[in-house]
């Protein structure tokens, strides 16, 4: 068993500007979303959100396809939106893959751009942020642009995952990727960002 969950800083929303909770939600990410598939889906489910669709893949990048196979975050955004479901909430893992990448700064800009022309206007987006141990100064910069981008967004936030990720024993040998606790607290993560940034009924 675990100690108390770790609570890394996240900016709470007050009370009397919380949105309403979310009824359905979408996940893009990349192999750190997809090894958490199974605890995000919980957190959410225990929050009343329906999971209406969770894609993410191992080297997925935000805009730059893998070849044929490996569709990029945009595209699966596109995907999402073209099925024509309302999704009210978007949960972004994108980013670690184009920190990895060494891509230009100027280059990110224009692709956290072209993610977010993707989702629709009206819905609410959490954009989890990157850690990666051998780049963390291009791994800041990334934050620092997401940050700056999601700030011009209403009902976008960006949740922390940078921070957290310093404790040890959340990240594997390689630098990147979840252990079995790191999974289950970015998972709660997730689940406490949903908690202090939405409200369950209207005022």
């Amino acid at each position: 068993m675990l100690d108390d969950p770790l609570v890394p800083p996240v900016a709470t929303v007050p009370l009397d500007e919380r949105p309403v909770l979310p009824a359905s939600v979408v996940v893009v990410g990349d192999s750190i979303a997809r090894s958490a598939t199974g605890l995000i889906t919980s957190s959410n489910s225990l929050h009343g959100i329906e999971i209406m669709a969770y894609d993410a893949l191992e080297s997925r990048r935000m805009a730059e396809w893998g070849g044929s196979d490996l569709p990029s975050g945009v595209a699966a955004i596109d995907d999402k939106v073209d099925i024509g479901a309302e999704h009210e909430l978007w949960i972004v893992a994108l980013g670690t893959n184009d920190v990895g990448a060494g891509t230009s700064q100027e280059a990110i800009q224009d692709d956290i751009d072209e993610v977010l022309a993707g989702i629709p206007d009206d819905a609410a987006v959490f954009w989890i942020d990157t850690w990666v141990r051998d780049l963390d100064d291009r791994a800041n910069m990334f934050n620092l642009l997401v940050r700056a981008t999601l700030a011009d967004r209403p009902n976008s936030w960006v949740l922390d995952w940078h921070t957290l990720a310093e404790t040890e024993g959340l990240i594997s040998d390689d630098g990147v990727h979840l252990t079995a606790r790191g999974q289950l607290e970015y998972a709660r993560m997730i689940g406490r960002a949903l908690r202090d940034t939405f409200t369950r009924s209207q005022a």
